[in-house]
Order: structure tokens, then sequence, then C-alpha cells
């Protein structure tokens, strides 16, 4: 039995998506157990909100005793995650568990 997920991002992170993108990584921590990969290469960090969402996402992951990864990142993302020193957490790995993809809500 596979114990690990996946959930690819699709879009800009920023305060107006936000609240969809940190539901839908709640829905995915609540549902699964073991690791849950991120795959950020097809999103967009747009603002604080949108790195507090990931933040948010890996400390409720390790509160439900899970680990919550990054499965692959934009040079963008990375940068971001560079600067911010968040890569020392978030280290990349190529992993093909379960797929979901979250995509932004437009309004």
């Amino acid at each position: 039995m596979d114990t690990e997920q996946r959930v690819v991002l699709e879009g800009r992170i920023d305060s107006r998506t936000a609240p969809a993108y940190r539901d839908a990584l709640t829905c995915a921590i609540a549902e699964g157990v073991g690791a849950l990969s991120v795959d950020l290469s097809r999103a967009e960090i747009g603002d604080t909100a949108g790195l507090g969402v990931i933040i948010g996402a890996y400390d409720r992951a390790r509160r439900h005793g899970r680990v919550l990864v990054v499965d692959a990142m934009s040079p963008r993302v990375a940068r971001i995650l560079h600067v911010s020193r968040l890569e020392r957490i978030l280290l990349p790995r190529t992993q093909s568990p379960r797929q979901r993809t979250v995509s932004a809500v437009t309004a």
C-alpha cells in the first residue's frame, strides 16, 4: 500500500488565492498518511501570503505526524525559497505517488 501522496499546485499563490490553496492542502494533509509531496513546478508564489501557504502546510503536516517535501519547483520558486532560507526544510525530491492537482480559483 502506497502511504505517500502527491499534490501539484498550479497558478499564482497570493493573498487572493491563498485561502483556496490553504484549504486544498489542509484536506490533503487530513486525508492521507505518510509523506505529502508538493509539486510547485507549475506554481508561482506571488507574495508573502503565498509563501505562508507553504509554511503553514509544512507546520500542519508536522502536527499531523506527516512529512511535507517539495517534489519539484520552478526556478523562481526555488529562488524565493532560497532567499527566505526555506530550502533547508523544503528539500526538493522526485517521487510519483498519488497525485492531485490544485489550480488557482478565479472569481
